[in-house]
């Protein structure tokens, strides 16, 4: 690497990022669905595909989303 030499950009290190297995996460977002009503079918379906979101990069339809979907059920 070119910039292998240069002491300041060794010292720059890249910001490491909190790492969560997946099982937990969904595991996580379907409870936080059946605590709010719904079946746990559907639960694990919602935690799903907002899992699948995350993973694919689109962080904005995530599991952050949480919160908005649980509005619509009140």
């Amino acid at each position: 690497m070119i910039f292998a030499s240069c002491p300041v950009l060794r010292i720059v290190q890249p910001m490491q990022q909190p790492r969560y297995d997946y099982a937990d996460l969904l595991s996580l977002g379907a409870a936080i669905f059946e605590w709010a009503g719904l079946p746990s079918d559907k639960a694990a379906i919602t935690a799903r595909c907002l899992l699948t979101a995350d993973l694919m990069g689109h962080t904005t339809h995530g599991l952050q989303l949480c919160r908005a979907y649980i509005k619509q059920f009140e």
